[in-house]
């Protein structure tokens, strides 16, 4: 990615208030940059936006009023998010810059974003979703564990924790009712089963 347009992002994510308007700052550099660099500068941007804090001292021209920005919430918001859940949930799961590709892809090309202005709102809603900046991980497999494997875990969890050998205990013994007092272990050894 070229150093300059990086450079530029970064300083206008730690100094300009994070809003709409910034994201339409973004767009137009992801514009100027080749296809591949974009995802990267998205991902970082992204990720930026949301940890980084600003100063506010840089003032980003007005390109999208707050009346816009209620339309394009309206008309694009759903249809948005209903891409990201589309992403999250491709199997086999995508590695983060494969996900940003894609993401980068449909922002930038997909016929559904019509104009500039919900190509920009996508970054926006890009950046305030909370499941953003994208972290592949497998949770179905980190969840399955066969009973043995459980048993021997916990045992290994029990020695010298006395509240992990009663895990222990309340498995072995068959996992009563999830409704009974001490439902939380109950209900996390019935969920690795």
């Amino acid at each position: 990615m070229g150093k300059v347009e990086l450079e530029k992002m970064e300083f206008m994510v730690s100094h300009a208030k994070a809003d709409i308007n910034l994201c339409a700052v973004v767009y137009r550099m992801l514009c100027g940059v080749d296809s591949e660099e974009q995802a990267e500068l998205l991902a970082r941007f992204i990720k930026g936006y949301r940890e980084t804090a600003t100063d506010g001292s840089v003032d980003v021209p007005i390109v999208i009023s707050d009346e816009q920005e209620r339309y394009l919430t309206r008309k694009y918001q759903g249809m948005v998010d209903g891409h990201l859940e589309e992403l999250f949930n491709t199997r086999p799961i995508l590695s983060k810059q494969e996900f940003y590709e894609k993401l980068t892809d449909y922002i930038m090309n997909n016929q559904s974003l019509r104009d500039n202005g919900a190509r920009k709102f996508a970054i926006y809603d890009c950046c305030i979703d909370r499941r953003l900046p994208y972290a592949p991980i497998d949770l179905e497999s980190g969840l399955r564990m066969e009973n043995v494997r459980v048993i021997a875990v916990c045992y290994t969890l029990s020695t010298g924790n006395q509240k992990a050998g009663r895990l222990t205990l309340f498995y072995r013994r068959g996992l009563p009712s999830r409704r009974k007092k001490g439902g939380r272990c109950q209900c996390m050894l019935h969920m690795l089963t």
